[in-house]
């Protein structure tokens, strides 16, 4: 059975951006994360504080320029570490950019 594990609003702080302020000094960051993987019964699940936990790492322990980058980079990573994802729909906001919207960036990948 295909089914969607759902992290939504997880907020961290991060270097990440291409302006030396944003070089600096680690900003808010907001992530929505759908992934999409092959549910084989009891013992074969994907764990939402393991998903977290990996985002996470990647994100303090990889620098970024851009936010495109960080989606590639998370999503290849959370595929290595979880080999039975078959999709992953992902967006990272920085809700400190712009006073009248809030802005980021959204990926989809599909994985064979």
């Amino acid at each position: 059975m295909k089914v969607s594990l759902l992290i939504e609003n997880f907020c961290l702080d991060a270097i990440i951006g291409i302006q030396e302020s944003e070089r600096k000094q680690a900003q808010p960051l907001i992530i929505d994360l759908e992934v999409n993987y092959v549910y084989g019964g009891a013992g074969q699940y994907l764990d939402y504080m393991a998903i977290l936990e990996a985002v996470q790492d990647k994100l303090s322990s990889t620098p970024y320029a851009l936010l495109e980058e960080a989606l590639e980079g998370i999503s290849a990573w959370l595929k290595r570490c979880f080999p039975s994802i078959t999709e992953i729909l992902m967006s990272i906001k920085k809700p400190q950019v712009c006073q009248r919207a809030l802005v980021g960036v959204r990926i989809h990948r599909t994985f064979d």
